[in-house]
């Protein structure tokens, strides 16, 4: 539901994706979030919007623990 994904961890993906994508990573993971059935799904399509492939194997590396 609605609260499968704490603050918390939202906070650790935001604070991971923003080295990737700036400042707008604040509002695509709020954005997401509402429709995110679950954590591992959010960080699928967060990741989408890294362009390099590269970065995008290392933003999920990253935040790895929270999944």
């Amino acid at each position: 539901g609605k609260d499968a994904i704490s603050d918390e961890h939202l906070h650790i993906i935001e604070q991971s994706l923003v080295q990737y994508i700036g400042p707008i990573a604040k509002v695509l993971i709020r954005r997401q979030a509402a429709n995110a059935s679950s954590i591992e799904s959010l960080c699928i399509v967060l990741a989408q919007h890294i362009e390099s492939e590269e970065k995008q194997k290392q933003f999920l590396k990253e935040i790895e623990p929270v999944l």
